[in-house]
Protein backbone atom coordinates (compact mmCIF):
# COMPACT_ATOMS: atom_id res chain seq x y z
CA UNK A 1 0.00 0.00 0.00
CA UNK A 2 1.22 3.46 -1.07
CA UNK A 3 0.65 6.39 0.76
CA UNK A 4 -1.11 9.33 -2.24
CA UNK A 5 -1.06 13.48 -1.27
CA UNK A 6 -3.88 15.17 -3.22
CA UNK A 7 -3.04 18.63 -3.67
CA UNK A 8 -5.16 22.03 -4.70
CA UNK A 9 -2.90 24.69 -4.41
CA UNK A 10 -3.93 28.00 -2.23
CA UNK A 11 -5.21 29.50 -5.54
CA UNK A 12 -7.29 32.95 -5.51
CA UNK A 13 -9.93 33.20 -2.77
CA UNK A 14 -12.18 35.26 -5.29
CA UNK A 15 -12.10 31.80 -7.26
CA UNK A 16 -12.90 30.01 -4.07
CA UNK A 17 -16.34 28.78 -4.90
CA UNK A 18 -18.41 25.54 -5.41
CA UNK A 19 -17.59 26.04 -9.17
CA UNK A 20 -13.99 25.39 -9.05
CA UNK A 21 -13.51 24.09 -5.93
CA UNK A 22 -13.77 20.72 -6.36
CA UNK A 23 -11.05 19.59 -7.83
CA UNK A 24 -12.56 16.66 -10.66
CA UNK A 25 -9.24 15.22 -11.44
CA UNK A 26 -8.05 14.83 -7.99
CA UNK A 27 -10.88 13.62 -6.51
CA UNK A 28 -10.85 10.95 -9.83
CA UNK A 29 -6.94 10.06 -9.12
CA UNK A 30 -8.50 9.34 -5.22
CA UNK A 31 -10.96 6.91 -6.73
CA UNK A 32 -8.13 4.94 -8.86
CA UNK A 33 -5.63 5.19 -5.92
CA UNK A 34 -8.19 3.96 -3.34
CA UNK A 35 -9.29 0.97 -6.14
CA UNK A 36 -5.58 -0.13 -6.09
CA UNK A 37 -5.37 -0.32 -2.03
CA UNK A 38 -3.83 2.84 -1.73
CA UNK A 39 -3.96 5.61 1.28
CA UNK A 40 -5.60 8.71 -0.03
CA UNK A 41 -4.40 12.43 1.86
CA UNK A 42 -6.15 15.48 0.61
CA UNK A 43 -4.99 18.82 1.18
CA UNK A 44 -6.58 22.45 0.33
CA UNK A 45 -3.21 24.62 0.12
CA UNK A 46 0.15 24.51 1.88
CA UNK A 47 -0.75 24.19 6.19
CA UNK A 48 -0.01 20.50 6.61
CA UNK A 49 -2.38 18.63 8.98
CA UNK A 50 -1.44 16.12 11.63
CA UNK A 51 -3.11 13.05 9.91
CA UNK A 52 -0.63 13.36 6.93
CA UNK A 53 2.49 11.00 7.28
CA UNK A 54 4.82 13.62 5.75
CA UNK A 55 7.81 11.11 5.69
CA UNK A 56 5.80 8.43 4.26
CA UNK A 57 4.05 9.64 1.22
CA UNK A 58 4.96 7.96 -2.01
CA UNK A 59 3.31 10.11 -4.69
CA UNK A 60 1.82 13.71 -4.57
CA UNK A 61 -0.52 14.97 -7.48
CA UNK A 62 -1.08 18.57 -7.73
CA UNK A 63 -3.73 20.05 -10.00
CA UNK A 64 -3.50 23.54 -11.52
CA UNK A 65 -6.18 25.39 -13.07
CA UNK A 66 -5.43 28.94 -14.92
CA UNK A 67 -1.94 29.25 -16.48
CA UNK A 68 -1.58 32.71 -15.21
CA UNK A 69 -1.66 30.96 -11.54
CA UNK A 70 1.35 28.97 -12.45
CA UNK A 71 3.23 30.33 -9.49
CA UNK A 72 1.14 29.03 -7.15
CA UNK A 73 1.16 25.78 -8.67
CA UNK A 74 5.50 25.71 -8.54
CA UNK A 75 5.81 27.21 -4.78
CA UNK A 76 3.24 24.61 -3.94
CA UNK A 77 4.76 21.70 -5.70
CA UNK A 78 7.93 23.05 -4.07
CA UNK A 79 6.46 23.07 -0.50
CA UNK A 80 5.00 19.75 -0.56
CA UNK A 81 8.04 17.56 -2.41
CA UNK A 82 10.49 19.59 0.57
CA UNK A 83 8.08 18.53 3.26
CA UNK A 84 7.54 14.83 1.65
CA UNK A 85 11.28 14.56 1.05
CA UNK A 86 10.65 10.84 -0.19
CA UNK A 87 7.51 11.10 -2.44
CA UNK A 88 7.48 11.24 -6.30
CA UNK A 89 5.84 14.40 -7.69
CA UNK A 90 2.76 14.41 -10.52
CA UNK A 91 1.66 17.82 -12.16
CA UNK A 92 -1.11 17.92 -14.08
CA UNK A 93 -4.20 20.17 -14.80
CA UNK A 94 -5.35 22.29 -17.27
CA UNK A 95 -1.99 24.71 -17.29
CA UNK A 96 0.30 22.19 -16.80
CA UNK A 97 -1.41 20.35 -20.40
CA UNK A 98 -1.26 24.11 -22.09
CA UNK A 99 2.47 24.45 -20.65
CA UNK A 100 3.77 20.88 -20.12
CA UNK A 101 7.36 22.18 -21.19
CA UNK A 102 7.77 25.20 -18.69
CA UNK A 103 6.31 23.01 -15.87
CA UNK A 104 8.77 20.57 -16.54
CA UNK A 105 11.77 23.08 -16.88
CA UNK A 106 10.74 24.35 -13.35
CA UNK A 107 10.77 21.08 -11.76
CA UNK A 108 12.34 18.71 -13.80
CA UNK A 109 12.17 16.01 -11.37
CA UNK A 110 8.13 15.82 -11.32
CA UNK A 111 6.00 13.92 -14.20
CA UNK A 112 4.00 15.69 -16.26
CA UNK A 113 0.67 14.23 -16.76
CA UNK A 114 -1.40 15.81 -20.19
CA UNK A 115 -5.12 16.24 -20.51
CA UNK A 116 -6.86 14.00 -17.83
CA UNK A 117 -5.32 11.20 -16.11
CA UNK A 118 -6.51 8.19 -18.61
CA UNK A 119 -6.90 5.77 -15.86
CA UNK A 120 -8.32 7.46 -13.25
CA UNK A 121 -10.93 9.46 -15.78
CA UNK A 122 -12.57 6.32 -15.87
CA UNK A 123 -13.62 6.23 -12.23
CA UNK A 124 -16.56 8.13 -10.34
CA UNK A 125 -14.97 11.13 -8.32
CA UNK A 126 -14.08 10.37 -4.92
CA UNK A 127 -16.26 13.55 -2.85
CA UNK A 128 -15.59 11.57 0.64
CA UNK A 129 -12.27 13.06 0.79
CA UNK A 130 -13.61 17.16 0.57
CA UNK A 131 -14.08 18.97 3.91
CA UNK A 132 -17.88 18.29 4.83
CA UNK A 133 -18.18 21.21 6.74
CA UNK A 134 -18.43 23.13 3.32
CA UNK A 135 -22.24 24.14 2.26
CA UNK A 136 -21.29 25.42 -0.84
CA UNK A 137 -19.95 21.96 -1.81
CA UNK A 138 -21.32 19.34 0.07
CA UNK A 139 -24.87 19.61 -1.88
CA UNK A 140 -22.71 19.57 -5.21
CA UNK A 141 -21.13 17.27 -7.99
CA UNK A 142 -19.41 17.79 -11.45
CA UNK A 143 -20.01 15.35 -14.57
CA UNK A 144 -19.65 15.81 -18.27
CA UNK A 145 -21.85 14.89 -21.09
CA UNK A 146 -19.17 15.63 -23.83
CA UNK A 147 -15.67 16.37 -23.90
CA UNK A 148 -13.51 19.36 -25.92
CA UNK A 149 -15.67 21.58 -28.47
CA UNK A 150 -16.02 22.17 -32.41
CA UNK A 151 -15.84 25.89 -31.89
CA UNK A 152 -12.24 26.99 -31.82
CA UNK A 153 -12.73 30.33 -30.38
CA UNK A 154 -9.07 32.08 -30.38
CA UNK A 155 -8.85 32.97 -26.44
CA UNK A 156 -10.32 29.33 -25.70
CA UNK A 157 -7.96 25.97 -25.49
CA UNK A 158 -10.40 23.42 -24.90
CA UNK A 159 -10.02 21.60 -28.11
CA UNK A 160 -5.88 21.89 -26.78
CA UNK A 161 -7.21 20.33 -23.40
CA UNK A 162 -9.65 17.94 -24.82
CA UNK A 163 -8.58 17.40 -28.16
CA UNK A 164 -11.02 14.51 -29.19
CA UNK A 165 -14.82 14.82 -28.99
CA UNK A 166 -16.17 12.31 -26.64
CA UNK A 167 -19.82 12.32 -26.53
CA UNK A 168 -21.87 10.08 -23.37
CA UNK A 169 -24.96 8.48 -24.13
CA UNK A 170 -28.14 9.18 -21.60
CA UNK A 171 -27.54 6.44 -19.55
CA UNK A 172 -24.10 6.56 -18.87
CA UNK A 173 -24.81 10.24 -17.75
CA UNK A 174 -27.53 9.05 -15.65
CA UNK A 175 -25.67 6.46 -13.59
CA UNK A 176 -23.10 9.06 -13.08
CA UNK A 177 -25.67 11.28 -11.48
CA UNK A 178 -27.13 9.01 -9.37
CA UNK A 179 -23.91 7.33 -8.14
CA UNK A 180 -24.37 10.35 -5.86
CA UNK A 181 -28.06 10.44 -4.96
CA UNK A 182 -27.81 13.17 -2.08
CA UNK A 183 -26.15 15.51 -4.08
CA UNK A 184 -28.79 17.48 -5.99
CA UNK A 185 -26.87 20.56 -7.23
CA UNK A 186 -25.18 18.85 -10.72
CA UNK A 187 -22.73 21.17 -12.58
CA UNK A 188 -22.50 20.23 -16.12
CA UNK A 189 -18.40 21.10 -16.74
CA UNK A 190 -19.09 20.48 -20.93
CA UNK A 191 -17.66 23.04 -23.02
CA UNK A 192 -20.30 22.59 -25.52
CA UNK A 193 -23.47 20.89 -23.50
CA UNK A 194 -25.73 21.88 -26.54
CA UNK A 195 -23.10 20.30 -29.06
CA UNK A 196 -23.81 16.77 -27.88
CA UNK A 197 -25.20 14.46 -30.40
CA UNK A 198 -27.83 13.00 -27.27
CA UNK A 199 -28.28 16.40 -26.12
CA UNK A 200 -32.15 16.14 -26.49
CA UNK A 201 -32.27 12.93 -25.10
CA UNK A 202 -30.30 14.19 -22.10
CA UNK A 203 -32.60 16.65 -21.53
CA UNK A 204 -35.68 14.44 -21.10
CA UNK A 205 -33.50 12.51 -18.88
CA UNK A 206 -32.91 15.73 -16.62
CA UNK A 207 -36.32 16.96 -16.40
CA UNK A 208 -37.90 13.12 -15.19
CA UNK A 209 -34.53 14.02 -12.83
CA UNK A 210 -35.84 17.01 -11.41
CA UNK A 211 -39.14 15.76 -10.98
CA UNK A 212 -38.85 12.81 -9.49
CA UNK A 213 -35.76 13.42 -7.29
CA UNK A 214 -35.50 17.14 -7.18
CA UNK A 215 -32.14 17.79 -9.00
CA UNK A 216 -30.94 20.76 -9.91
CA UNK A 217 -28.70 21.64 -12.76
CA UNK A 218 -26.51 24.28 -14.17
CA UNK A 219 -23.78 24.52 -17.04
CA UNK A 220 -20.82 26.37 -15.78
CA UNK A 221 -19.49 27.55 -19.30
CA UNK A 222 -23.00 28.59 -20.67
CA UNK A 223 -24.54 27.72 -23.71
CA UNK A 224 -23.59 28.30 -26.92
CA UNK A 225 -26.31 30.61 -28.56
CA UNK A 226 -25.83 29.76 -32.08
CA UNK A 227 -27.22 26.27 -31.21
CA UNK A 228 -29.92 27.38 -29.25
CA UNK A 229 -33.67 26.86 -30.20
CA UNK A 230 -37.19 27.76 -28.45
CA UNK A 231 -37.83 23.67 -27.98
CA UNK A 232 -33.92 23.30 -25.67
CA UNK A 233 -35.23 26.30 -23.74
CA UNK A 234 -38.26 24.72 -22.40
CA UNK A 235 -36.33 21.30 -21.75
CA UNK A 236 -33.50 23.42 -19.89
CA UNK A 237 -36.11 25.89 -17.80
CA UNK A 238 -38.06 22.15 -16.53
CA UNK A 239 -35.03 20.47 -16.03
CA UNK A 240 -34.52 23.13 -13.38
CA UNK A 241 -31.65 24.82 -14.76
CA UNK A 242 -30.14 27.78 -13.07
CA UNK A 243 -27.98 30.92 -13.71
CA UNK A 244 -28.32 30.62 -16.94
CA UNK A 245 -25.68 31.88 -19.25
CA UNK A 246 -24.40 32.30 -23.17
CA UNK A 247 -22.08 34.58 -24.96
CA UNK A 248 -21.80 37.50 -27.39
CA UNK A 249 -18.54 37.32 -28.47
CA UNK A 250 -18.70 39.54 -31.56
CA UNK A 251 -20.90 42.35 -33.52
CA UNK A 252 -22.29 39.28 -35.85
CA UNK A 253 -23.65 37.50 -32.66
CA UNK A 254 -26.36 40.32 -31.62
CA UNK A 255 -29.44 37.99 -34.17
CA UNK A 256 -28.54 35.25 -32.06
CA UNK A 257 -28.41 36.39 -28.43
CA UNK A 258 -31.90 38.29 -28.87
CA UNK A 259 -33.12 34.90 -30.11
CA UNK A 260 -31.44 33.22 -27.17
CA UNK A 261 -33.14 36.20 -24.47
CA UNK A 262 -36.19 35.49 -26.67
CA UNK A 263 -36.66 31.42 -26.29
CA UNK A 264 -35.52 31.62 -22.66
CA UNK A 265 -37.79 34.75 -21.75
CA UNK A 266 -40.38 32.03 -23.71
CA UNK A 267 -39.24 29.27 -21.68
CA UNK A 268 -40.22 30.92 -18.44
CA UNK A 269 -36.71 32.96 -16.97
CA UNK A 270 -36.38 36.50 -15.86
CA UNK A 271 -34.35 38.71 -18.15
CA UNK A 272 -32.56 40.40 -15.45
CA UNK A 273 -31.23 36.55 -14.14
CA UNK A 274 -29.98 36.06 -17.68
CA UNK A 275 -25.84 36.53 -17.82
CA UNK A 276 -24.59 37.27 -21.06
CA UNK A 277 -21.04 36.39 -21.44
CA UNK A 278 -18.61 39.06 -23.13
CA UNK A 279 -15.05 38.92 -23.62
CA UNK A 280 -12.85 42.22 -22.87
CA UNK A 281 -9.37 42.84 -23.92
CA UNK A 282 -9.42 40.77 -26.93
CA UNK A 283 -9.54 41.65 -30.59
CA UNK A 284 -12.94 44.42 -30.34
CA UNK A 285 -12.17 48.02 -28.91
CA UNK A 286 -13.15 49.64 -25.63
CA UNK A 287 -15.89 51.36 -27.39
CA UNK A 288 -16.83 48.65 -29.41
CA UNK A 289 -17.76 46.71 -25.99
CA UNK A 290 -19.05 49.82 -24.05
CA UNK A 291 -21.68 49.95 -26.94
CA UNK A 292 -22.14 46.62 -26.39
CA UNK A 293 -22.69 46.89 -22.39
CA UNK A 294 -25.15 49.68 -22.65
CA UNK A 295 -27.64 47.34 -25.39
CA UNK A 296 -27.43 44.46 -22.30
CA UNK A 297 -28.45 46.88 -20.33
CA UNK A 298 -31.26 48.01 -22.28
CA UNK A 299 -32.59 44.57 -22.83
CA UNK A 300 -32.68 43.98 -19.15
CA UNK A 301 -30.04 41.46 -18.99
CA UNK A 302 -26.82 41.20 -16.64
CA UNK A 303 -23.22 40.65 -18.02
CA UNK A 304 -20.22 38.35 -17.39
CA UNK A 305 -16.84 39.50 -18.24
CA UNK A 306 -14.00 37.58 -18.90
CA UNK A 307 -10.73 39.59 -19.30
CA UNK A 308 -8.36 37.68 -22.35
CA UNK A 309 -4.89 36.99 -21.17
CA UNK A 310 -2.53 34.87 -23.83
CA UNK A 311 -2.88 30.93 -23.32
CA UNK A 312 0.99 31.24 -22.50
CA UNK A 313 0.61 33.62 -20.09
CA UNK A 314 2.48 32.22 -16.69
CA UNK A 315 0.83 35.35 -14.40
CA UNK A 316 -1.56 37.89 -13.68
CA UNK A 317 -1.27 40.67 -11.24
CA UNK A 318 -4.04 42.67 -11.99
CA UNK A 319 -5.50 42.38 -8.80
CA UNK A 320 -2.00 43.99 -7.53
CA UNK A 321 -3.69 47.22 -8.68
CA UNK A 322 -0.40 47.56 -11.35
CA UNK A 323 -0.36 47.25 -14.72
CA UNK A 324 1.93 44.02 -14.97
CA UNK A 325 -0.71 41.89 -16.46
CA UNK A 326 -1.70 41.65 -20.00
CA UNK A 327 -2.98 44.43 -21.90
CA UNK A 328 -4.13 44.67 -25.63
CA UNK A 329 -2.88 48.01 -26.26
CA UNK A 330 -3.28 46.99 -30.30
CA UNK A 331 -7.10 47.20 -29.73
CA UNK A 332 -6.54 50.45 -27.56
CA UNK A 333 -6.81 49.17 -24.57
CA UNK A 334 -5.31 50.33 -21.28
CA UNK A 335 -4.75 49.71 -17.68
CA UNK A 336 -7.41 52.71 -17.13
CA UNK A 337 -9.77 51.39 -19.65
CA UNK A 338 -10.01 47.90 -18.51
CA UNK A 339 -11.06 48.69 -14.82
CA UNK A 340 -13.82 51.26 -16.06
CA UNK A 341 -15.08 48.71 -18.20
CA UNK A 342 -15.48 46.05 -15.28
CA UNK A 343 -17.12 48.95 -13.47
CA UNK A 344 -19.38 49.44 -15.48
CA UNK A 345 -20.21 45.86 -16.16
CA UNK A 346 -20.94 46.01 -12.31
CA UNK A 347 -23.14 49.12 -12.56
CA UNK A 348 -25.19 47.14 -15.33
CA UNK A 349 -25.84 44.38 -13.25
CA UNK A 350 -27.06 46.13 -10.32
CA UNK A 351 -29.29 48.07 -12.13
CA UNK A 352 -30.41 45.06 -14.00
CA UNK A 353 -30.91 42.88 -10.68
CA UNK A 354 -32.67 46.29 -8.88
CA UNK A 355 -34.87 47.27 -11.92
CA UNK A 356 -33.71 50.61 -11.51
CA UNK A 357 -32.02 53.48 -13.85
CA UNK A 358 -28.49 53.13 -14.29
CA UNK A 359 -27.70 56.85 -13.15
CA UNK A 360 -29.59 55.64 -9.69
CA UNK A 361 -27.03 52.89 -9.08
CA UNK A 362 -24.82 55.25 -7.23
CA UNK A 363 -27.07 57.03 -4.98
CA UNK A 364 -28.82 53.49 -4.67
CA UNK A 365 -25.63 51.94 -3.48
CA UNK A 366 -24.62 54.88 -1.13
CA UNK A 367 -27.99 54.68 0.32
CA UNK A 368 -27.26 51.06 1.48
CA UNK A 369 -30.79 50.10 0.27
CA UNK A 370 -30.08 46.97 -1.45
CA UNK A 371 -32.85 44.41 -1.63
CA UNK A 372 -34.28 46.97 0.93
CA UNK A 373 -36.09 50.24 -1.18
CA UNK A 374 -37.29 50.48 -4.54
CA UNK A 375 -36.25 52.79 -7.60
CA UNK A 376 -38.04 55.96 -8.18
CA UNK A 377 -37.64 55.25 -11.79
CA UNK A 378 -38.04 51.89 -13.93
CA UNK A 379 -36.77 51.07 -17.00
CA UNK A 380 -38.47 51.55 -19.81
CA UNK A 381 -40.43 48.25 -21.51
CA UNK A 382 -37.47 46.03 -22.47
CA UNK A 383 -36.90 46.65 -26.23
Amino acid sequence: MNNILLVRPPFNQARNNKYNSIPLGLLKISAWNKGLGNKVYYINGNIPTEDIPLDDINEIYVTSVFTYESDIVLSSARYWKLLCKNAKVFLGGTAVTMLPEYYKQQIPEAEIVTMYHKEAEQFMPDYSILPTDNKDINNTQIIHTQRSCRYKCPWCMVYKIEPEDIFYDVEFVKNRILANPDRKDVLLYDNNFLGNIHCNEILDMFIELHKTNKFKFMATQGFKNLLMTEELAHKIKSAGFYNIRFSWDNEGQEESALKCISFFEKAGYKRNLLQIFVIINNTETPKVIEKRYLRIYELGCTIHSDRYRPPDSIYDNYHNGGIDYFINTEYKWTDTNIRSILSMMSQINYASRMGCMLSEVDRMQKASILNKGKSSQKLTEWI
